[in-house]
């Protein structure tokens, strides 16, 4: 815990981390809004999402967070998407984890796989990550403009990589939790807590780091 809680005040002041929502339980039910710690105040406008044992729940049907768009979350060069994920039950349709400004710059899941579906200005594509499994898990995707390649973790560890090229592609949505632009079919059902956006994209040592200090909370 100790670690933890120093990586999290290190994330605070680090102007890096474009937002920050912990999603953790001390938060109370009855709050309208989810704080960003990180220091552009991203704050997410709940709707219908409730505290879990750890995180908050999407229930599938209509549960998002709003966070807005902000200019500081205009991210166009690098940048890195983290978070964890716990599903209640997989759909056969996509549901979408979080969406970043469009709908096709999103962390999905579809008949039991992951997916990071990217647009950059030369490319829009799927990057798929191994099928996953029951619990809490860890993911990351990250996005490097100078090498053009979008790269995908799970639980710390480097699944993979595909070439785009170019710069992100932001579009005029806002940057949600559980809901996509696109329509309100594709809610996640299941628990998500410490989300995180950066304007860099983090190496795999980091990746790991945080995912080794971050674990014992959710029992991994």
């Amino acid at each position: 815990m100790e670690k933890w809680l120093k990586l999290h005040r290190k994330f605070i002041y680090d102007d890096r981390c474009k937002l920050y929502i912990p999603l953790l339980t001390y938060m109370d039910t009855a709050r309208t809004k989810v704080e960003d710690i990180s220091q552009y105040r991203n704050h997410g406008t709940i709707y219908g999402a409730v505290p879990d044992e750890i995180g908050f729940y999407f229930d599938g049907t209509d549960d998002y967070i709003d966070c807005g768009k902000d200019e500081s979350l205009n991210i166009t060069d690098a940048i890195t998407i983290e978070l964890w994920a716990k599903i209640s039950s997989f759909v056969d349709s996509t549901a979408t984890i979080m969406e970043y400004h469009y709908y096709r710059n999103t962390l999905t899941i579809s008949n039991g796989k992951y997916y990071g579906w990217w647009k950059t200005t030369d490319l829009d594509a799927l990057y798929t990550f191994p099928t996953h499994t029951a619990g809490w898990r860890y993911y990351t995707i990250t996005y490097n403009n100078t090498d053009g390649y979008l790269r995908g973790y799970s639980n710390g560890e480097y699944c993979g990589k595909k070439y785009f090229g170019g710069n992100n592609y932001v579009g005029d949505g806002n940057v949600y939790i559980s809901k996509r632009t696109a329509g309100d079919s594709s809610r996640f059902n299941g628990t998500i807590a410490l989300v995180r956006i950066w304007d860099i994209a983090l190496s795999e040592e980091t990746i790991k780091s945080h995912y080794e200090i971050e674990r014992h909370l959710f029992g991994v």
